[in-house]
């Protein structure tokens, strides 16, 4: 069944069923009107041009004229997420003022108190558990990892996001891959959208240097347009990556300070590859009831073949791998020195690297996407680092608070769209985003096709990590996956029933 019927069915058993917010919830014809509307525009396969901050805030989001009469709405939070959901910067500059001025346009619509708060050492989802086992109410939100998304679910601490009114999931300022994701046996406990910054900073794409390119006979605008034209596949990029090398030091050996068409991390930076290729880990089944492991696939095989080549026996590629735990310097450190430096032509990072490591360049570098398998995969694909944010509702909400809860959440969501996004791609890419179409229009193609998979919440419970086992094989040079998968295989059908059963009535 199409997800978007599913959440359409569940708001309008809740407009039966809840009283107390009958008079302002979305109809059934317009939910309908919603899905079909949306349907048509997936149906299209253009790329929509880049919208400005004016047309985004021209977007209704279609909430009640309704007030809660100075009630606090509460966030739960860790501490490295804090940024994201509160500011006491008014000065009108800079990300943090749009954060203050998103809030305060909330608090005064709907006169409610927008607070957030976090435990020095404790992880959120813990926080919660430990208070909702003892029925106690502390919070009306919780941001948390979406790696420790089931965390709470596993307890029955987590209520459904289905339960809470007011949401429209078709908007643009929901993320319909996470939601989608997470819904399972007709519940959805974690939900993001436009409110995480954390899943924008997160997300996993490649940093180019337009200036050593040009050296080794390539262009920015050539890169651009092979990404447009559908051209940007595994292949196009080992072919790149490979033909760029120099001997810096003239010591006859590929070491640090040479010069380098791609250079990786190994141990967590080729994690997108899965999806990057159009697989997935573990394939939630068309009734939305249970979890299939679906890794090992012909594609998965062929491109995990070429992946290890790439990495460790190609002249013009630098890899690092494992370290001691007690290294004074990363591997991420070090790659990522070596790229800010001017030495490194293709360097898989996050758009975190963009706000804090690119700031200072001395050449000007640009964003692709992670490569799709070849031409005939439909879209380019990636995923944001595991730690992004994902927001559940304790159990111990008051149902009186229902309302409140939908109606703030979905405003903040589409404050966040609508002001919050286009600063923080402003902000990283130095007024890029907003005054160059080209990178604007790249993106908006790479966050376009960020993936959440469910498989990276439920690793946790698993004794063979399926999410990271394509990340370990390349980092260990071993195309050998079949044999890492068929070893840990019944032990993990077996908790991966475990934890759907979490999700039972």
């Amino acid at each position: 069944m199409n997800f978007k019927r599913i959440i359409a069915l569940f708001l309008v058993s809740q407009m039966l069923v809840m009283n107390f917010a009958s008079c302002s919830d979305t109809t059934v014809d317009e939910t309908e009107k919603v899905s079909e509307d949306t349907a048509a525009v997936e149906t299209s396969g253009e790329t929509e041009p880049a919208e400005t901050e004016f047309d985004r805030r021209s977007v209704s989001d279609e909430l009640p004229e309704i007030t809660f009469g100075g009630r606090d709405f509460r966030f739960l939070v860790n501490e490295g997420e804090m940024f994201q959901l509160v500011s006491d910067d008014d000065s009108g500059v800079g990300l943090d003022s749009v954060i203050y001025d998103r809030n305060k346009r909330v608090e005064d619509r709907f006169d409610v108190k927008i607070t957030a708060d976090y435990q020095l050492g404790t992880e959120s989802q813990d926080i919660i558990n430990n208070y909702a086992s003892t029925g106690e109410h502390i919070a009306e939100v919780c941001d948390h990892w979406h790696r420790m998304g089931l965390s709470p679910v596993c307890y029955f601490h987590w209520l459904s996001w289905l339960d809470i009114p007011h949401f429209n999931w078709e908007q643009p300022w929901w993320n319909k891959e996470a939601n989608e994701s997470a819904y399972i046996k007709g519940k959805l406990f974690t939900v993001t959208g436009d409110l995480s910054v954390t899943s924008m900073q997160d997300t996993w794409a490649i940093a180019f240097n337009m200036d050593l390119i040009k050296d080794y006979g390539y262009t920015a605008d050539e890169l651009y347009n092979t990404v447009f034209d559908g051209e940007w596949t595994l292949d196009k990029l080992i072919e790149i990556g490979s033909s760029m090398y120099k001997d810096v030091n003239g010591n006859g050996e590929e070491d640090l300070g040479d010069i380098y068409g791609y250079m990786c991390d190994t141990t967590n930076r080729t994690m997108p590859w899965v999806t990057s290729i159009g697989e997935k880990f573990f394939t939630i089944t068309e009734d939305r009831t249970n979890i299939e492991i679906t890794l090992g696939t012909e594609k998965v095989y062929s491109a995990l073949e070429k992946l290890c080549n790439f990495h460790h026996n190609v002249i013009g590629t630098y890899s690092l791998g494992n370290q001691e735990e007690d290294a004074v310097v990363t591997n991420k450190q070090i790659a990522t020195k070596e790229f800010v430096e001017g030495r490194v032509g293709l360097y898989p990072t996050t758009f975190e690297s963009c706000y804090t490591d690119f700031t200072n360049l001395e050449f000007t570098y640009g964003m692709l996407p992670f490569p799709k398998y070849d031409t005939a995969q439909e879209r380019y694909l990636t995923v944001p680092e595991y730690d992004f944010s994902v927001y559940g509702v304790p159990v111990t909400l008051p149902m009186e608070d229902y309302e409140m809860v939908g109606v703030v959440m979905e405003a903040l969501m589409a404050e966040s769209w609508k002001t919050v996004t286009p600063a923080y791609y402003d902000e990283a890419l130095k007024g890029r985003y907003s005054a160059d179409e080209t990178t604007a229009r790249m993106i908006d193609l790479i966050m376009d096709g960020r993936v959440f998979d469910w498989g990276y919440q439920v690793a946790i419970y698993l004794t063979c990590k399926f999410p990271y086992l394509f990340c370990y094989q390349i980092n260990d040079n071993n195309i050998d996956l079949a044999s890492t998968m068929a070893a840990g295989m019944e032990d993990n059908v077996w908790r991966i029933q475990d934890v759907l059963s979490f999700y039972d009535d």
